[in-house]
């Protein structure tokens, strides 16, 4: 069903990547075919640009609207800042995927995000700030 495969993004996501945070509502509140989620200290942009060359295609910012680089209207209608909105991406499912290429998207991204934050001089101050 979509909603566990969408479930299991979430949660699969959030366990593996630090600082990731779902924008919208959990449950059955939120559309099952659309995820969208904030990875901080890194750009929207660079994810997907590293994502496609992988085979997998990502969108950035929400599903209302595509705004290129600037700030994403809806996220920060809901309350996210400049950097969430930036870093976000929206994932759309259907019932023909399965757990293994949501697994396989969740490593590509964390590897990816791993690379790109540590060019990240926003990261560096945080994680500075955590040890």
């Amino acid at each position: 069903e979509l909603r566990k495969l969408s479930d299991y993004l979430i949660e699969k996501m959030e366990a593996t990547i630090t600082h990731v945070e779902l924008n919208g509502p959990r449950g059955a509140k939120r559309a099952p075919h659309n995820v969208n989620l904030s990875i901080d200290y890194i750009e929207g942009e660079a994810i997907t640009m590293m994502l496609d060359i992988q085979g997998i295609t990502v969108a950035t910012g929400s599903a209302c609207a595509s705004q290129g680089l600037q700030a994403n209207y809806v996220l920060m209608a809901i309350g996210k800042n400049h950097v969430q909105s930036h870093g976000s991406m929206k994932f759309t499912l259907s019932r023909y995927n399965t757990t293994e290429e949501i697994d396989r998207v969740v490593q590509s991204l964390a590897e990816i995000t791993t690379e790109l934050r540590k060019r990240s001089p926003l990261y560096e101050a945080i994680s500075a700030k955590e040890k």
